[in-house]
């Protein structure tokens, strides 16, 4: 049994710790955010990769504050499926 593990901002700087990463059993799927750009050299590295976009998230937070909304109801309103 493995796990999921998460990074929102996935420097991922050091290939001995993607090396280890990509080899440790117990990690199934390293899921990160596009906050920080992952090049494809890093994506072929580690095949347990997934990077999420947040561009749609933060453009409509961005909206919402724009038009003087409030981003607590926006949060309230997110769903675990929209990441």
């Amino acid at each position: 049994m493995g796990v999921s593990a998460n990074i929102t901002h996935p420097v991922l700087s050091d290939p001995v710790g993607m090396e280890a990463i990509q080899n440790c059993q117990h990690i199934m799927e390293l899921v990160v955010t596009d906050t920080i750009p992952v090049s494809e050299e890093k994506r072929r590295m580690l095949p347990k990769l997934r990077v999420l976009s947040v561009a749609d998230m933060f453009a409509k937070a961005m909206q919402i504050m724009t038009n003087g909304g409030s981003l607590g109801m926006y949060k309230d309103s997110l769903k675990v499926s929209e990441f």
